[in-house]
């Protein structure tokens, strides 16, 4: 299956593949999809999703099938697939402040041995 999911090795449910074409001709921020716009295009095609689901199911996209989707808060809001560097500044910017500012308190709180063990956990890398 290629297309949305030509970085997977993995075999996608009914459910993710359903919300990653429905994603898919979003190409880019400037014209994302709302979860209430999935939620109703998956109305009578595949079993009902909630916004929970959606979010997790966006999750599972990003992490197992290595889909490079992107989310804006701000309006347009909604998510879109990643197709520069600008769409990955916009979409994965927030994660990187939110990582930092992990950082920055678990240096702040933790014992420092534990804090470079965690750190030492880390990889750049990972076929997981």
């Amino acid at each position: 299956m290629l297309g949305a999911f030509e970085r997977s090795k993995m075999i996608p449910t009914i459910q993710e593949a359903f919300v990653a074409w429905t994603i898919w001709p979003r190409q880019g921020r400037q014209d994302p999809i709302t979860i209430a716009a999935i939620i109703q295009e998956a109305r009578g095609r595949v079993p009902a999703l909630n916004a929970r689901q959606v979010k997790q199911i966006v999750q599972q996209l990003r992490v197992t099938h290595r889909c490079p989707i992107g989310a804006r808060r701000e309006k347009p809001a909604g998510y879109f697939w990643i197709v520069d560097a600008e769409d990955l500044e916009a979409g994965l910017g927030p994660y990187r402040a939110q990582v930092i500012e992990g950082w920055r308190v678990l240096r702040a709180i933790a014992p420092r041995e534990w804090v470079q063990e965690l750190h030492g956990q880390l990889t750049l890398e990972s076929d997981e």
